[in-house]
């Protein structure tokens, strides 16, 4: 049964659909009845990406229509056995670190080598050193500090037929997927909505999601560049935060950049990006004029990583929001800058206050191990730390963590996470989402969009991409934990909403507001649906089915029932979205 929307007077707005009839009395939520309506003019805050925006450039070849279109650019980072390389590693303190039998294996190595040897890839780098030493796994077993010193010590500088640094070549226009290719114009023409008519729009692009924001740099600026704007890099990072905090409190801390960078795990970028770290030198010593090109711009992009780096990059190292943030919600606040993400880049926003709690900001975690281990007010684990031990703090590097105190703020409807559906995710965001006392939390398709207009009392949003929106929602939400028998056990139930491409929904005093009709007719693509992932692949083969959907995984036993309140409507890409689906995990 699908639901039609009913414009009965400017003073309500009707929802039917079997036996259940939703009636707001509201002047506000029927203006933003009408805004269904016009979902294509509205400008919107935040345009915030699942990942996986699979691009065209000469780093991933496999993802142009026109292979030439990227001739000619940085195609991977290249490596080199050298003396030069050991020279830098050894000064670096975590050489130290190094068992004494391995670091004589390499001081004999070294000593006798002549010439440096051919440059290679990561990998075969790897497996190079790794055979110095005899030992298979003697690189994944290397502090973070060890492995990332010794990557960046012997990068090889690529240069071209000029003499100047390689870079890497990006093509956006000639992506084979155009649902990325629809993301990046989203941002940019909501960039230039909001630029005067005579000008060009101005985006900035931050990319300190990266443990190497230098690398990175190419790459985000070259895709949004090929989409007709002006684009600029931010040099952010948790390193520059670090420098004008010192300044501020009148140490030379612009001064200490290559060893604040150090502390950070990136050594020698210098080296290998000169132009990149002199800019990030410079506006540490004119901070101010960061906030400047924050005003003067239309967009500011976030780039995927590690949602963690991003917001380090933005606060003072005493956890204060930076006068940059700031300048951010300023410029958001006013409708002139609209702020883009991906992955990380999108996770970082979720923050501030609702359900009268901190909203968290999710930072690691696997569904596999969430409704077993529950999830962790901690830092995260490394990425690098190994699943079958522990890491550093004790954690496993398959823990679900999150910060409770939030990221940017910038998004306040609940939390969120990101690679949802293909990563299976909807039970870590579930467990997440409860543990925090929250009632919303937002998963994010890759190759997908969440578009964001904050309202007074939510928020006006649409969806845009490959997959969809998954949405938990806990206002009837309850969990169950049984330690009596010798098997513990654990359900979580609540309701579930899942708002595929093209459709647009409000989010007014915590409810979730849908128009399918609206949906059916505006997806814009007529590609088949993706439907990767257990959740959303069991709902789609059963879409409107009142019958339970019931299946195993990680442990779990899912089981998903429609209600009377439940409603069902496929888009013309015969994706099935769906609202107030009621829904049970139990483990044991």
């Amino acid at each position: 049964m699908f639901f039609n929307l009913v414009h009965q007077s400017s003073t309500e707005c009707v929802y039917r659909g079997g036996f259940v009839v939703f009636l707001f009395k509201s002047l506000i939520l029927s203006l933003s009845c009408v805004s269904f309506l016009h979902a294509k003019e509205t400008h919107y805050d935040l345009v915030l990406a699942g990942g996986a925006l699979k691009t065209c450039s000469s780093f991933s070849i496999k993802n142009c229509v026109k292979k030439d279109s990227v001739d000619g650019g940085k195609s991977q980072n290249l490596y080199q056995i050298s003396l030069d390389g050991f020279a830098r590693w050894s000064k670096i303190a975590a050489f130290s670190e190094i068992p004494n039998a391995e670091r004589m294996n390499f001081y004999a190595y070294f000593e006798g080598l002549k010439i440096s040897q051919e440059a290679v890839s990561k990998a075969d780098f790897l497996d190079q050193i790794d055979g110095i030493v005899k030992d298979n796994r003697f690189t994944r077993n290397l502090s973070d500090a060890a492995y990332f010193s010794l990557l960046d010590s012997f990068e090889m500088v690529q240069l071209d037929a000029n003499g100047k640094r390689l870079v890497e070549r990006v093509s956006v226009k000639d992506n084979i997927n155009t649902h990325a290719q629809r993301i990046y114009s989203t941002f940019t023409e909501q960039a230039k909505l909001r630029a005067k008519s005579d000008n060009k729009a101005s985006i900035l692009v931050v990319t300190a999601s990266s443990r190497d924001p230098y690398e990175s740099a190419d790459f985000y600026l070259g895709a949004l560049a090929s989409e007709g704007v002006t684009v600029t890099w931010l040099p952010l990072d948790k390193a520059w935060q670090q420098a004008v905090y010192l300044e501020k409190k009148g140490f030379a801390g612009c001064d200490y950049l290559a060893q604040l960078r150090e502390e950070n795990l990136q050594f020698y970028r210098d080296r290998v990006y000169p132009e990149r770290t002199q800019q990030q030198v410079q506006l540490c010593r004119n901070p101010d004029a960061v906030v400047t090109l924050i005003k003067q711009s239309q967009g500011i992009f976030f780039n995927g990583g590690d949602q963690s780096k991003t917001l380090a990059a933005l606060l003072t190292p005493d956890g204060q929001v930076s006068d940059v943030l700031e300048a951010i919600h300023q410029q958001v606040a006013l409708g002139q800058l609209v702020v883009g993400g991906t992955s990380a880049g999108t996770a970082v926003q979720a923050g501030g206050r609702a359900n009268q709690r901190p909203i968290p900001m999710l930072t690691n975690g696997d569904s596999a191990v969430a409704m077993k281990r529950g999830a962790f007010a901690v830092d995260a684990p490394s990425q690098r730390c190994a699943s079958s031990s522990p890491c550093d703090t004790g954690l496993n590097s398959d823990d679900l963590t999150m910060r409770t105190a939030g990221g940017t703020g910038l998004f306040t409807l609940g939390l969120l996470d990101t690679h949802f559906s293909e990563r299976d995710r909807e039970t870590r965001l579930a467990v997440a989402t409860f543990d925090a006392g929250q009632r919303l939390g937002f998963g994010v398709d890759e190759t997908t969009a969440l578009l964001i207009r904050n309202t007074p009392d939510g928020a006006q949003a649409e969806v845009v991409g490959e997959g969809g929106v998954f949405i938990v929602d806990f206002a009837q939400g309850q969990s169950m934990q049984d330690l009596a028998n010798k098997e513990p056990m654990r359900q979580l139930a609540g309701e579930a909403h899942y708002m595929p491409d093209g459709v647009s929904f409000l989010v007014q005093d915590n409810q979730i507001i849908v128009d399918p009709k609206d949906a059916a007719l505006t997806s814009r693509s007529k590609s088949k649906a993706v439907n990767v992932g257990q959740w959303r692949a069991q709902v789609f083969e059963r879409c409107g089915s009142r019958q339970s959907i019931k299946w195993q995984q990680f442990d779990n036993i899912y089981v998903l029932k429609r209600s009377e309140q439940t409603q069902f409507f496929k888009t013309d890409r015969r994706q099935c979205g769906y609202t107030y689906l009621p829904f049970v995990i139990s483990h044991s």
